[in-house]
């Protein structure tokens, strides 16, 4: 009977044994939906360029290099800059450094100059290292100029000489321009200049709203004509190449012409003769 106990207990063991064997090979075989999610994710991160990232990380990146490449374009330091312009004038300077701030580095620069083209809504900014004196409508110095391209009526050309003498209108070109020592500035002439053209605001009231605009600014506030131009831009189309006059003949024109090519071949026999020397 004790044989029999023994022989029993021995089988239910291997039973077990037996038993345990295959459920360790099943869940082997098959892993559970929590193991699923861990080997899907870990398949996506496999997917991942040679740098590591992946296809939007990698794009985050380069946004956020460019990015970091214009601030810090637009923050070096000060002292750098002023190496370029030895000699040039305080608020030219300061002009200067409020662009670069403002737009970045400059299209191109001379020891007498900085341009900067397409700007916000400017064609192009010349900041000059000379300053020229203007007492309107209080004592500073103008040191830089904006251009946008305006087709100023011919019979507007006095009234604004008379409202700024610093705003300047180009006809052949289409082109009208404010220059001052601040952007903002230049902003409230050209939006002034655009109301008198249009005949909204008289000289007098455009120069008094100019003043009165300077003031406001002067203690603090943020007057809208000094934030940006109040009007639509145009973009070309407003250049004015006039008309030949009939005082000029035909035969005007073939001397012309002549006296022309006789300056182009001086020209060439004067480069030939340098090259000769060299």
């Amino acid at each position: 009977m004790k044989s029999k106990k023994i022989t029993l207990s021995i089988m239910i063991t291997a039973i077990g044994l037996l038993s345990y064997s295959a459920n360790a090979q099943v869940n082997g075989a098959q892993p559970n939906s929590n193991q699923t999610k861990t080997q899907q994710e870990i398949d996506a991160q496999n997917k991942m360029n040679p740098n590591g990232q992946n296809k939007s990380d990698q794009m985050n990146t380069n946004d956020n290099r460019m990015q970091n490449d214009i601030t810090t374009d637009r923050n070096k330091n000060p002292n750098e800059m002023m190496d370029d312009m030895n000699g040039w004038s305080e608020a030219s300077k300061m002009a200067a450094m409020a662009m670069i701030k403002q737009y970045g580095e400059p299209t191109a620069k001379t020891a007498d100059m900085m341009m900067w083209k397409n700007t916000g809504q400017w064609k192009k900014t010349v900041v000059y290292a000379k300053e020229f004196k203007h007492d309107f409508p209080m004592p500073h110095t103008d040191v830089m100029q904006q251009w946008i391209d305006y087709k100023v009526p011919q019979e507007k050309y006095s009234e604004l000489a008379m409202f700024d003498g610093s705003v300047v209108c180009n006809r052949t070109t289409g082109e009208m321009s404010a220059r001052c020592d601040k952007e903002g500035a230049n902003f409230l002439a050209i939006n002034l200049a655009n109301d008198i053209i249009k005949g909204t605001k008289t000289v007098k009231v455009a120069r008094d709203f100019y003043a009165t605009t300077i003031k406001e600014f002067i203690n603090g506030g943020k007057p809208a004509y000094m934030q940006k131009l109040q009007f639509d831009v145009a973009n070309g189309n407003t250049a004015d190449a006039d008309k030949a006059s009939s005082i000029i003949t035909n035969e005007d024109m073939m001397k012309a012409k002549k006296m022309n090519e006789k300056m182009k071949e001086d020209m060439m026999n004067m480069k030939t003769g340098e090259n000769l020397e060299k």
